[in-house]
């Protein structure tokens, strides 16, 4: 078998050793180059496979609406889209949530036992209600949040500091991702940041403000 042959795919190991056996030349092995042109071809079997060189904010952009309102439809009538936000909730989030494990220690690199179950128990007691208005535990937030990434494919959340409603001084809001225009859009220039889908960004590509 020749050294062409020992490196292409079995397929072609497998029909050159049969051609071998029964006395025929070896089929040629295509080329790295020539499965690329091949792969390029348009053909009957490919002539309806439309592809796209935009970027991701270009194909979503007029269509980020459409998506979104279908995507909430089949959660509210469909079985297996229910079925499937119900088992990311359960087997990511779970029954309990996220804990905290502290691990403060001493100088002498023990852990700190006492220090770190007063960590865990405030941890506890700001779980039971994290949100702004009070009415969700950490676990629920934290599942309504995973729901709206896979279904709305984002999610907006501010954070309260300095909150005056609780001891902890900090508190969790989430907002609805279709309050943003996603419509708006604007080149960087002029002294004035870049704003992509409603998301204005710096120079760096990070958020400074959302438009709605």
């Amino acid at each position: 078998m020749s050294a062409t042959s020992k490196a292409s795919p079995l397929l072609y190991r497998l029909a050159d050793a049969w051609q071998t056996l029964r006395g025929r030349r070896a089929r040629a092995v295509p080329t790295l180059d020539t499965r690329s042109i091949a792969a390029a071809e348009t053909t009957r079997l490919l002539a309806d496979w439309l592809a796209t060189r935009m970027s991701r904010d270009d194909e979503t952009r007029w269509t980020l609406a459409t998506l979104r309102a279908r995507a909430r439809d089949l959660e509210n009538n469909d079985p297996t889209t229910k079925h499937f936000l119900r088992m990311l909730t359960t087997n990511v989030i779970g029954a309990n949530g996220f804990r905290l494990q502290s691990q403060v220690r001493n100088n002498n690199a023990r852990l700190n036992k006492a220090f770190n179950d007063k960590l865990e128990e405030a941890w506890r007691d700001w779980s039971r209600r994290p949100t702004r208005d009070g009415k969700q535990t950490l676990t629920s937030f934290s599942g309504t949040l995973l729901r709206a990434v896979a279904r709305d494919g984002e999610v907006f959340v501010r954070m309260h500091r300095a909150f005056t409603r609780n001891r902890f001084g900090f508190a969790l809001e989430a907002f609805d991702p279709a309050l943003i225009d996603e419509t708006l859009n604007r080149a960087a220039g002029d002294g004035k940041n870049e704003i992509r889908l409603g998301v204005e960004v710096d120079f760096d590509g990070r958020p400074v403000a959302y438009h709605g």
